[in-house]
């Protein structure tokens, strides 16, 4: 199994950008590599504690695949976490964690699991997996910017990405 970690503090509060991330519906417009998502429920299990089942579509031609995830949001813990349901993965957990540094300051923790099924695929598709991991962060960093009108400039450190692999 391999594991991507992206810290990133952004300046935007981690009620904005959680929301953001929930928003699935919106991921075809701004996320790399996603063609198509595809709610298939949307439900508030407890107050602040959401479960969405969607159909996605991801990757790049001519390694593009669809599965079905489970995604669960829970505000009073500020956490977001998807499973894939099927698909080429046999493994797939991210975890999106929003920690309040100050007001208006986030830090946002991304955290993916992954393990394909098929050992070829998972030679040819591995390290352009990883690489869409930190473009698709990168992306809900922009859009917030875009949605939420603040300065790029002035975003938190650098990024730090670590890859690990059995």
């Amino acid at each position: 199994m391999r594991t991507i970690s992206i810290d990133r503090v952004v300046d935007h509060a981690w009620a904005d950008m959680f929301a953001l991330v929930l928003d699935l519906e919106r991921y075809p417009q701004f996320v790399p590599g996603c063609t198509n998502d595809r709610i298939l429920s949307r439900r508030e299990i407890t107050p602040g504690y959401t479960e969405i089942m969607s159909r996605m579509t991801v990757g790049l031609p001519p390694l593009q695949f669809g599965y079905n995830n489970r995604t669960l949001g829970d505000r009073d813990a500020r956490r977001i976490t998807v499973e894939s349901m099927d698909g080429p993965l046999r493994t797939l957990h991210v975890t999106w964690q929003f920690d309040p540094v100050a007001p208006g300051r986030t830090r946002i923790g991304f955290k993916a699991d992954f393990e394909f099924r098929n050992p070829i695929v998972a030679h040819l598709a591995s390290g352009a997996f990883e690489a869409l991991f930190g473009k698709i962060v990168d992306a809900f960093e922009r859009r917030a910017h875009v949605r939420l009108h603040a300065p790029l400039e002035r975003r938190g450190p650098a990024a730090a990405a670590r890859v690990s692999a059995p």
